[in-house]
């Protein structure tokens, strides 16, 4: 029976991380195929051990899921989660609305207009 804190996975996880870079935890579960209750303590080992760190935060576009950690291999300081302002929360909505936006403000098309011009795509 292994000694506790054993955690026999770690070269599986140290290669995936090597060979394909910063992945989060889920990616770890899907690419080792261990499960998340293996890679879990497998990680925070590693990073007690200063041997991977948190890379970047990956904020989900949709839903109410919470941010998710994405780690790598090294002994460098973690990155720390910084909550999105509303400034940046409008500009990203801006940045990923623009086309559309514009479209509804063209001259001319009003919102039955756009209505059309978004049927008439379907249909060609």
């Amino acid at each position: 029976m292994p000694r506790r804190g054993e955690v026999k996975s770690l070269p599986v996880i140290i290669e995936a991380l090597e060979s394909i870079g910063p992945m989060s935890l889920d990616e770890l579960v899907r690419h080792t195929g261990y499960s998340l209750a293996t890679v879990g303590p497998a990680i925070a080992k590693l990073r007690a051990e200063r041997r991977a760190y948190i890379n970047r935060w990956y904020r989900p576009t949709a839903g109410g899921r919470k941010p998710t950690r994405v780690f790598a291999l090294g002994s460098l300081p973690d990155c720390k989660y910084r909550n999105q302002t509303l400034s940046e929360t409008s500009r990203k909505h801006r940045e990923r609305h623009a086309a559309r936006l514009a479209l509804r403000s063209a001259p001319g098309l009003g919102v039955f207009g756009f209505m059309a011009h978004q049927l008439a795509g379907r249909a060609a």
